[in-house]
């Protein structure tokens, strides 16, 4: 029977860091609040590199370290990877201590030739897990990186210089990633992807073949170990197919009523946007009559300011009016009672 070698690579972040040493160096507390890990084989976990805190580990090995793309918040980077080497339960029972020992040694073997070289990170922490259904290793790398560098003015190269970049070993920009899948070549031109084949090329002596990981692949040399699941999918998808054929049939009507509708509505929104219009063209217009009654309240105002002016005036005038006329009267009454006085035609004495 074939059995694939399986690898697991997830990233670490800052904020998550503590968790490594609380799940990978786990105490028999810690198992008890966990359904699927045995408190009784806890002590069966065996540290293969690093020392027992595999926190303290990778934070010694980043420290000092700058990231190369910051965020905004620091504990959402990227400062390592996880990665989980297993295989099925199946093949760990077909074992023998030796090629258990074997298979082992092999891991360990492997992370330090893949994770010792410059500019590919560094191994920090393994941790061999005995107490679940299938043994597996817990690797925790640190993604530190040489960055190449060059003098601004002397064009020069200089020293390389350290940063923590989890991309540049474990991902690859979208496109390389969707050319890749389209040319079936995942497995060669990824760096995930050459991550797995090498790790299973370096499991082949311990009977572990690659498993396919996409069905597109067309290396001959890659299996694929699940082909029922395959036919599962392929048999929902022609399912599908079908449904989908028979949507279509209805879709021309649909269209039809929609273009209908559109039609509809586009002949309403003409006469939407000419009411529009005309409403507008009344609003200017009440808004001019409404000036237009706010200049004759002035006019009025003004008028009736004059009105009342002109008749104070006609109320003093009358009354000086009236003052003439007893003045008037009062002297034509004088007038009348004057006595007449006669002229005396008798000569006054002669003096002596």
């Amino acid at each position: 029977m074939t059995y694939a070698a399986t690898m697991r690579v997830t990233p670490v972040m800052r904020g998550k860091v503590q968790g490594l040493t609380a799940h990978n160096a786990r105490s028999e507390e810690y198992a008890k609040k966990t359904s699927h890990i045995a408190p009784d084989r806890v002590k069966d976990n065996l540290v293969i590199f690093g020392t027992s805190d595999p926190s303290i580990d990778l934070l010694e090995a980043i420290d000092g370290i700058p990231p190369a793309c910051k965020t905004s918040k620091e504990s959402e980077q990227y400062v390592g990877a996880e990665l989980i080497l297993t295989a099925s339960a199946e093949y760990f029972a077909s074992l023998t201590p030796d090629d258990f020992a074997a298979w082992q040694n092999r891991n360990l073997a492997w992370l330090q030739a893949e994770f010792d070289q410059a500019g590919r990170g560094r191994l920090v922490n393994a941790i061999l897990h005995m107490d679940e259904k299938a043994p597996h290793i817990h690797a925790v790398i640190a993604p530190v990186v040489e960055k190449s560098r060059i003098h601004p003015v002397t064009k020069q190269p200089m020293a390389p210089k350290p940063q923590i970049n989890y991309s540049a070993i474990f991902g690859d920009r979208p496109e390389v990633l969707a050319k890749a899948r389209k040319d079936g070549r995942s497995h060669l031109d990824t760096q995930l992807g050459r991550l797995q084949t090498s790790y299973a090329a370096a499991m082949a002596p311990c009977g572990l073949v690659r498993g396919r990981e996409s069905m597109r692949t067309k290396a001959p040399d890659v299996q694929h170990v699940a082909p029922h699941i395959y036919r599962q999918i392929q048999g929902q998808i022609t399912a599908l197919e079908n449904q989908i054929g028979s949507y279509k049939q209805h879709t021309c009507e649909w269209e039809k009523y929609f273009e209908d509708l559109k039609s509809g509505c586009d002949n309403l929104r003409k006469q939407y946007y000419l009411g529009t219009d005309a409403i507008e063209k009344l609003k200017e217009q009440y808004k001019d009559e409404i000036d237009k009654l706010e200049e004759l309240k002035e006019e009025r105002k003004k008028c009736e300011k004059e009105i009342d002016l002109i008749t104070s005036r006609s109320v003093v005038l009358k009354k000086v009016y009236d003052e003439m006329q007893k003045i008037d009267s009062e002297t034509y009454d004088d007038y009348e009672e004057i006595p007449t006085q006669e002229t005396s035609h008798e000569q006054s004495p002669q003096p002596r």
